[in-house]
């Protein structure tokens, strides 16, 4: 089987071809085996796998196994993992980013063996960076570790409950005019402090 997908071990499936050479009087006491396996347990394509070849039964000891051969054209593919529903913050004031706050769920499907060499960080996003509610946050997954090359990240996920809510802004205190003449109306002489708050880009 040219074909697998990553569990950590270098075997490979086959299936030993007809036997030929053996005497008819040694066919019921002469049987071959096969045994194959990939070079490396790494995924990857162009991989080689050797087939070697073991005689058992009576009369075996009066032959010599087949040579080994081996293929290049061996396949490991990545393991994919899953990981349970992320913890997101659901809401934040207006920032001018699309940037949401995220923790992963509990990783799954790492080998055994694996498990202090792949981790996974999240990494989440509003829809868009504007204030509003019913907004989409969607989670996408990076592995990393020195074992994270033969694994494919979770899938990513989503919620549609996001809010980023109005930033808030001062002012410094105006400058007022204290004093006018009568002019039979109410109105004063104000300029406005320096406002604070916005952001650069706005």
């Amino acid at each position: 089987t040219l074909s697998k997908a990553y569990d950590g071990t270098t075997s490979a499936a086959v299936t030993a071809g007809a036997l030929s050479g053996v005497a008819a009087a040694d066919v019921a006491n002469v049987t071959v085996s096969a045994t194959a396996a990939y070079a490396t347990a790494a995924v990857g394509t162009g991989k080689t796998i050797n087939v070697t070849y073991t005689l058992s039964g009576s009369a075996a000891a009066n032959y010599t196994a087949p040579v080994s051969s081996s293929v290049t054209i061996g396949v490991i593919t990545a393991l994919p993992l899953t990981v349970s529903a992320p913890t997101i913050t659901l809401s934040k004031v207006y920032d001018g980013t699309i940037s949401a706050s995220a923790t992963a769920g509990t990783l799954s499907g790492v080998l055994a063996a694996d498990a202090a060499n792949v981790t996974v960080s999240p990494t989440a996003v509003y829809d868009n960076k504007n204030i509003g509610t019913s907004k989409t946050i969607t989670v996408t997954y990076t592995l990393s570790g020195s074992a994270a090359a033969n694994y494919t990240a979770p899938v990513s996920s989503s919620v549609t409950t996001g809010v980023i809510t109005a930033k808030a802004l001062t002012v410094a205190a105006p400058t007022i005019t204290l004093s006018k003449a009568y002019d039979g109306t109410k109105s004063a002489s104000e300029t406005a402090g320096t406002l604070s708050g916005v952001l650069a880009a706005d």
